[in-house]
């Protein structure tokens, strides 16, 4: 085929004539425009930029939606992104290959900067193909060895072609498929009665696209693909056989089941974790909430539902705490790494202390921040009590008229009380001192602790 190829000057082919239009172009116009023009397709360009591609196809899925024409502007029904070749790509065989095997019937040529240049249509390549007395069995070769399934069905779902791909995903001998089975045979059950309603559609629309179903091998084990068909009729719209490719999306199906299952353990971390946990898009000084874990929405007293796509601010958290976590998620932002910090959130009845961390999600198109939320406030009232109880202490060993000292063992720190100082003489020493016992001989520790 790439010999083949190699004979034409692609360049030669491209339509230069198209006449674009705008994106807020009416349908009705531009089926005037299709009318007139005989054109198999119209561009939409905007500033010189392709934007997409309307065919008699698109128009008549409107149609078959009862859509108000003179209604409906283009660019609702346009499809996009449109699979583009640029000038240089003409001169490489596999892009050319490419279009022949994916079926793409109009192919838009940009230049370099991305500017239209025209549309080279299938169409022309194989009028052109059909001059070289190699063509049949280059175009057999290549109907056959590519890298999908091709097949063809008559107007009652029986196989009447089909290429050596598909035979080897399913695992029969052409001999046992072609007019001897129906495409609905090698279905399994959950699939048959979708394809049957389909089916039916299709020969009326003329068209389908990217369906999923379920084959059934000749071992018996499922194979998942995705079918794309056009019809092929005769001068009176009546249907004659389709031009079908089947895509074994196998790998593509395990990827997504072990997404899933990636997924819902992520999930369940999620909702199961001890503190709060969530996903937050910063907006102008306001803060978005994505996604909230059940811990939180039960710090806010609300469930998680309610909170997607509420801002801080409709949640009722002061503005001077909006404005700190925005500050966070920014410095986060912008050293790339995590950020903690430590605040009190008034609730009904007092404050609670809390302790954060935020970090900036890597890779998102928005300003968005994940963020976890430990409640401190147990630890806070432990700290307090504790310093109050060290506070009393003091208070109570200096009113003593004994002398009292006592050593930190944590610390390896010792305070001795002023009676005790002014005791020993010691009436400029500091309270707190490295432990060395102001007395003479030697102590082990379990003395020194428990002397009196």
């Amino acid at each position: 085929m790439e010999q083949l190829l190699n004979t034409i000057r692609l360049e030669a082919l491209i339509d230069r004539t198209t006449t674009p239009i705008a994106p807020d172009t009416l349908v009705i116009d531009a089926i005037a425009l299709l009318h007139q023009s005989q054109a198999s397709c119209v561009l939409v360009v905007e500033n010189a930029r392709l934007r997409g591609i309307v065919t008699p196809q698109d128009i008549l899925r409107l149609v078959l939606e009862q859509a108000n024409l003179s209604e409906v502007k283009i660019d609702c029904v346009m499809t996009q992104p449109v699979r583009t070749l640029k000038l240089e790509e003409l001169q490489h065989f596999d892009s050319v290959l490419s279009l022949l095997q994916q079926q793409i019937n109009h192919a838009p040529v940009i230049d370099e900067r991305g500017n239209l240049v025209g549309l080279l249509e299938t169409s022309r390549i194989f009028s052109t193909l059909r001059q070289n007395d190699n063509y049949s069995a280059e175009l057999e070769e290549l109907y056959h060895q590519a890298p999908c399934g091709y097949h063809s069905l008559d107007s009652e779902g029986v196989f009447i072609r089909i290429n050596d791909t598909e035979l080897k995903l399913l695992g029969y001998a052409r001999e046992e498929i072609v007019g001897k089975k129906k495409f609905s045979d090698l279905l399994t059950p959950e699939s048959l009665s979708a394809f049957e309603e389909t089916f039916f559609r299709f020969k009326q629309q003329g068209w389908i696209q990217d369906l999923e179903f379920q084959m059934v091998r000749k071992d018996g084990t499922s194979l998942p693909i995705s079918l794309s068909a056009t019809a092929v009729k005769d001068a009176v719209d009546n249907y004659l056989y389709s031009r079908s490719a089947v895509v074994d999306i196998s790998k593509r199906k395990q990827a997504e089941e072990a997404l899933r299952a990636s997924e819902a353990t992520l999930h369940s971390f999620f909702d199961s974790a001890p503190v709060m946990m969530g996903i937050v898009e910063l907006q102008g000084n306001n803060i978005l909430h994505i996604a909230d874990n059940a811990v939180t929405a039960k710090f806010f007293e609300r469930s998680p539902e309610a909170m997607q796509n509420r801002f801080d601010s409709e949640l009722g958290v002061p503005p001077e705490h909006v404005q700190l976590w925005c500050d966070r998620y920014r410095e986060a932002e912008r050293i790339q790494t995590s950020v903690r910090f430590e605040y009190f959130h008034p609730v009904a009845g007092g404050v609670r202390w809390l302790s954060a961390s935020v970090s900036a999600i890597a890779g998102s198109s928005r300003a968005r921040f994940a963020y976890v939320v430990e409640d401190i406030s147990d630890r806070k009232q432990a700290e307090a009590s504790l310093k109050q109880s060290e506070q009393r202490w003091q208070l109570a060993i200096r009113g003593n008229n004994d002398g009292i000292w006592d050593w930190n063992v944590k610390t390896n720190e010792i305070f001795f009380s002023p009676r005790w100082k002014e005791m020993l003489g010691y009436l400029k020493c500091h309270e707190r001192t490295p432990a060395t016992p102001p007395v003479s001989g030697e102590m082990n520790r379990d003395q020194q602790i428990n002397r009196p």
